[in-house]
């Protein structure tokens, strides 16, 4: 079903433009961004993502953009002229990310904001093209404010043969780009000669699965699935009846059990599935209406989202109850595959331009929570925006985890997010690549682009 609605999604995004200046976007974030810069987090409980435990009062010294030290703050000394950020009583996390975004096409500068007002310090986009290229340099160069980027190329889709896979591999591997993103149904022979494309190249192979081809051979050579959701096509679907989603549950060993052989890691993505099957079902499409973060979405774009959405234009209302469904027995499949040690990745398959409201970086905050809430601990679900992306990205040695050598990718919260994940909501500030931007800088530009965003 989503395949088709997905399709349209896909050729919808077609243009990107930059035009916001280093020099402004450095000036409104303030003094504090020198790449020079010492800062220093005083007396801080440090969430460090390589154990489930806190470490108490810490001081945590950044220089150049990277941790460079960590130690007791009674023994710890705060080298001279450093700048220094109370942390006492709050709690110092690495930065999330999400694995699996669009957009960055229209407002570019306000998208990327919304991210890292959220605590969103990293974000893999699934649709390339060139001129993400071009962005992710400008964001490492520090000439634009923005979540560290990783993309994949263009899609590929499943009309390919082994030849003509073969040479898109190859083509984007030279380009540049971190991933190949799959779509679509596909010949086994060119599905094959594109995943051994890919592991040729060294490239992770991730994406939808090939809904027409036995969920053994999806899995085989892949690195991930992108959403949750595709093993009900690929799998579920086919061994059950219609509607039989009892007995889909009893069925979700054996797709724990090949996924986990495979060693594919999974990005649940349940936020979107969710929002698809409200928008869609009249009872809660009034709450999605009254969403607060609509404010941060241009209002030509808001009614796309809820009432006008295409979903809701293309799916009846009854459809809700199977979305209900899916979304429970996606749950469940998460949790079993995370008892099991499969890693599960944190996405939101959101953007600006999206036809369900997933907006971006307030959408990764409601994924952690559907994690919790699919039985895993506050501890696993952030793990799989933290640790577990940072393995998946091949970039463990550049964030993921508060220490030593990271990259200064840093939310200062107010609570205990290992104790409640909505915690990691309750910001105090946000550090990028080094550059702390305090709360009352994230509030006063958040204020500009619902100001801005009313009047679009």
């Amino acid at each position: 079903m989503r395949m088709c609605l997905l399709r349209v999604f896909v050729n919808a995004c077609l243009t990107f433009v930059i035009c916001v200046s280093p020099t402004n976007i450095r000036g409104q974030l303030g003094s504090q961004e020198s790449k020079n810069q010492t800062i220093a987090f005083i007396n801080v409980n440090v969430v460090p993502m390589d154990t489930n435990q806190v470490l108490n009062s810490q001081t945590v010294i950044v220089r150049d953009g990277r941790i460079t030290q960590i130690g007791a703050a009674s023994s710890t000394p705060v080298p001279e002229g450093a700048s220094r950020i109370d942390g006492q009583g709050r709690y110092l996390m690495p930065g999330l990310t999400d694995m699996h975004v669009h957009g960055f096409e229209d407002n570019l500068q306000e998208e990327m904001f919304l991210y890292i007002a959220n605590g969103v310090t990293s974000v893999r986009h699934l649709k390339g093209r060139s001129e993400l290229l071009k962005l992710r340099q400008q964001i490492a160069r520090g000439e634009m404010l923005g979540p560290t980027l990783y993309t994949c190329g263009p899609i590929v889709f499943g009309d390919k043969k082994p030849d003509e896979a073969r040479r898109i591999v190859a083509e984007q591997v030279k380009a540049g780009y971190d991933c190949i993103k799959i779509y679509d149904d596909w010949s086994r022979e060119g599905y094959e000669a594109l995943i051994a494309a890919a592991n040729s190249h060294k490239i992770p192979a991730i994406g939808h699965l090939a809904r027409n081809l036995p969920l053994d051979v999806n899995l085989r050579g892949r690195t991930e699935v992108s959403h949750a959701e595709e093993f009900i096509y690929t799998y579920f679907m086919k061994e059950t009846g219609r509607g039989e989603w009892a007995k889909r549950e009893t069925l979700i060993p054996k797709v724990v059990e090949m996924v986990k052989a495979n060693g594919v890691a999974v990005t649940g993505t349940l936020v979107a599935y969710d929002y698809i099957g409200r928008v869609i079902g009249d009872e809660t499409l009034q709450a999605l209406v009254d969403k607060s973060e609509l404010k941060y979405v241009p209002r030509k774009r808001r009614t796309k989202m809820t009432s006008d959405s295409e979903y809701r234009d293309r799916l009846k209302s009854g459809a809700a109850v199977g979305f209900r469904n899916g979304l429970n027995l996606q749950k469940k499949l998460i949790k079993a595959l995370q008892d099991a040690g499969v890693k599960i990745l944190l996405g939101t398959d959101g953007s600006l331009q999206a036809n369900f409201p997933v907006i971006p970086g307030f959408a990764v905050h409601e994924e952690l929570r559907l994690l919790v809430d699919a039985g895993l601990t506050p501890y696993q679900a952030i793990l799989a925006g933290t640790r577990n992306a940072a393995e998946i990205l091949n970039a463990a040695g550049e964030f993921g985890t508060v220490s030593v050598g990271k990259r200064a990718d840093l939310i200062l919260v107010e609570g205990n997010p290992l104790a409640d994940v909505a915690n990691a909501a309750r910001r105090v500030g946000v550090m990028v690549r080094g550059r702390w931007i305090p709360e009352n800088e994230i509030q006063r530009r958040l204020s500009e682009i619902e100001a801005r965003f009313a009047k679009e």
